[in-house]
């Protein structure tokens, strides 16, 4: 009975973590000339940046670690603990973010998944079943 509802939450956390990277790109069509005018005096983008190779490097952390996640494999889960406690470390040093309502919504769910998909892990019968993939 749990495994539906896990698979389904580590789907739902994919799919709206790719939206969330990708968001930002559509800022133009999302944000009238008010809103983005009002975004850049806010301090948008005064963050210290990291190189964008480490940003798409934690993005495919998150992206591998869900696939074994779906399919159960005892390494995700380490994988999958290590990019959630990463993010939080790199976002405790990155500085003031400006976010629009949809990045803000859509960070929250995704948060509110990975806490999901962790209690699940650990707390439920879906932690024998990555046990029992360990060979």
């Amino acid at each position: 009975m749990v495994r539906p509802i896990f698979r389904s939450t580590v789907v739902a956390s994919v799919i709206l973590y790719t939206v969330y990277v990708f968001l930002p790109l559509f800022d133009d069509q999302l944000l009238d000339y008010m809103e983005k005018g009002a975004r850049d005096l806010a301090g948008a983008n005064s963050r210290i940046l990291f190189d964008m190779w480490q940003f798409w490097l934690m993005y495919a952390a998150f992206l591998i670690a869900s696939v074994g996640l779906y399919f159960f494999m005892p390494w995700s889960r380490t994988v999958f603990i290590v990019a959630v406690a990463a993010s939080i470390a790199i976002s405790l040093f990155s500085g003031l973010h400006v976010l629009t309502n949809y990045e803000l919504v859509i960070g929250g769910i995704v948060s509110m998944c990975d806490g999901a998909i962790i209690a699940m892990m650990y707390l439920t019968s879906i932690g024998e079943l990555f046990e029992r993939n360990v060979t």
